[in-house]
């Protein structure tokens, strides 16, 4: 991967389709949103988030260790997802 940051890698077109497809196919379909945050809006601002040069999140923060920061046992919208037989393949591997 060539993308230093989540900024640059929502340049790349394939990336960012990729991210809005898990969105909106793994996590929306599980997400229990809080007061305030209107689940047709996540998706957008999600994109937002990663496409903001001004956060400069390097793409080897943001993918090092992922399940070392999930709490454990398995995220709740995780096992939903497994319960409901929703797709999980993104946010498996």
């Amino acid at each position: 991967m060539r993308q230093r940051t989540g900024h640059d890698a929502m340049s790349d077109r394939n990336m960012a389709c990729w991210l809005d497809m898990l969105v909106r196919r793994e996590i929306l379909p599980v997400l229990h949103t809080a007061a305030g945050v209107d689940a047709d809006e996540y998706p957008m601002i999600t994109m937002q988030r990663f496409r903001s040069p001004v956060l400069g999140d390097t793409m080897c923060r943001l993918c090092q260790d992922g399940a070392d920061r999930q709490p454990k046992p398995a995220p709740p919208s995780l096992r939903e997802a497994f319960w409901k037989r929703a797709p999980v393949d993104g946010l498996t591997r």
